[in-house]
């Protein structure tokens, strides 16, 4: 998205925005050392004459630190500095600093690290420049997943890599639903199953069970969160939001059927809901939380969550028989919206090679083992096969559940109007899961709005 095609009260919130960027590193340049915006990756090599790269990215969420040590492994070999500006970590602050601090040009920034969502505006808005040579065509068309793959092609150029990827998975308490009663299941309303045979099964009336509120957690707060579980929902249903041409079809009786299920998932059923309130008022962390606080049989959530449970299974192995908690984990029953993010080289950068090379060493397959031992989901296949030895150490169950689920995942609509189609999204949805009608009239208004916003309107 260029700056003519930007409203004017866009343009003044993004030069708002870009002052605060710049304060941010204005600071983090000076001589405290606790700084936390941009520290050096490496010794600074500009004594010698090197140059320094400047990388723009929000947190390393993992407890290993592994990203930024795949960064100092490269300036090091490089001989070169990479300072690391860290940006918030609020996603919709994180877009708006970085759009501010490129359309200027005067952010300084070399390498910049995009959600999967933002990479088809900064290539259309010229805020990045594409990415030269076989090294990654080669990659995108031979080991990267095709769902990640497709969120950095553009126009028949390559302008990003995908670094680390997201995906959905169904975790499941395995001492609740052996799988000799309940099985695998393979669809949504496998899971409706489940949940009335436990509500009427004696497991139910037990002491240790009576928080069971519902067979499903998931991610219906008025976040990013419900955009992902709407564009499951739809596909679900066997129809689309936007189809491959970028017309609006949310209002197509696929979709609507789609997105009927997560309406009659919370008003019916038996006396277990298949999701409960909860559902309505919860992120990825809280209905962890609820999850393990024993509250649904299920749960639909990102790969982090694996860790987080099997650390509160260990701390629970000293309970007594029948209340201590086991979890699971399959492959999700649909497709998956793909979550993860994108390097990009930022435009008007004066170290494009550079930048290149280090993308290129991040993303490389040795960069993607590493990412998936320190607890990412990698973007390359090879990461989880038998010859990394990351994939050789992992829990199986897990190993194939993310594989299955990346296998089939897809990616959100690519279009530089992102930010405007999933506010809409939201807003539209959560008026219809507040609401007592069928989803018909809701999805034919937010087809409405969707037309509009997607235009540039």
């Amino acid at each position: 998205m260029t700056a003519r095609t930007v409203p004017r009260r866009r343009r003044l919130a993004a030069a708002a925005a870009f002052l605060a960027v710049l304060a941010a590193a204005t600071a983090c340049t000076g001589s405290d050392p606790g700084s936390r915006s941009a520290e050096p990756a490496a010794p600074t090599a500009t004594a010698t004459g090197g140059a320094v790269l400047t990388i723009a990215t929000g947190s390393d969420l993992s407890s290993t630190g592994i990203r930024q040590q795949l960064i100092r492994d490269w300036a090091k070999g490089h001989h070169v500095e990479v300072r690391i500006v860290r940006l918030s970590d609020d996603a919709d602050r994180q877009r708006s600093q970085l759009v501010a601090a490129l359309q200027s040009r005067t952010g300084g920034y070399d390498v910049v690290n995009l959600d999967v969502t933002w990479t088809a505006e900064f290539a259309d808005g010229g805020l990045i420049q594409p990415l030269r040579g076989s090294r990654f065509t080669d990659a995108l068309d031979q080991d990267v997943w095709p769902a990640a793959a497709d969120t950095v092609r553009r126009r028949g150029k390559v302008w990003a890599m995908p670094w680390n990827t997201d995906v959905g998975l169904l975790y499941y308490r395995k001492d609740l639903l052996p799988a000799a009663q309940y099985g695998t299941p393979r669809s949504w309303d496998d899971l409706a199953a489940a949940t009335a045979r436990f509500a009427d099964s004696p497991a139910r009336a037990l002491p240790a069970n009576r928080n069971v509120k519902a067979g499903l957690l998931t991610q219906l707060k008025e976040y990013e969160g419900l955009t992902v579980n709407t564009l499951e929902a739809v596909w679900r249903g066997g129809g689309d939001v936007v189809d491959g041409h970028g017309t609006v079809v949310v209002d197509s009786a696929p979709a609507q059927a789609g997105l009927d299920t997560l309406l009659y998932a919370r008003r019916g059923g038996s006396s277990l809901p298949l999701l409960g309130a909860d559902s309505l008022r919860s992120d990825e962390m809280s209905s962890l939380r609820h999850f393990i606080a024993g509250e649904s049989l299920y749960l639909r959530n990102w790969p982090f969550a694996y860790g987080r449970l099997k650390d509160a299974q260990s701390k629970s192995a000293d309970q007594p028989a029948g209340q201590r908690p086991e979890y699971g984990v399959d492959p999700l029953p649909w497709s998956s919206a793909l979550g993860g993010q994108n390097l990009a080289v930022a435009a008007g950068s004066p170290h494009r090679a550079l930048a290149e090379d280090l993308i290129a060493h991040l993303t490389g397959q040795d960069a993607e083992r590493r990412l998936f031992e320190g607890g990412f989901a990698p973007a390359r296949r090879s990461a989880l096969t038998g010859r990394s030895p990351g994939a050789a150490a992992a829990d199986p169950e897990y190993l194939a559940a993310l594989r299955s689920s990346l296998d089939r995942a897809r990616a959100r609509p690519a279009t530089p109007y992102y930010a405007a189609f999933t506010r809409d999204v939201q807003d539209s949805v959560t008026t219809m899961l507040h609401g007592s009608g069928p989803a018909g009239p809701a999805a034919s208004a937010l087809a409405e709005r969707l037309r509009g916003s997607l235009a540039g309107h």
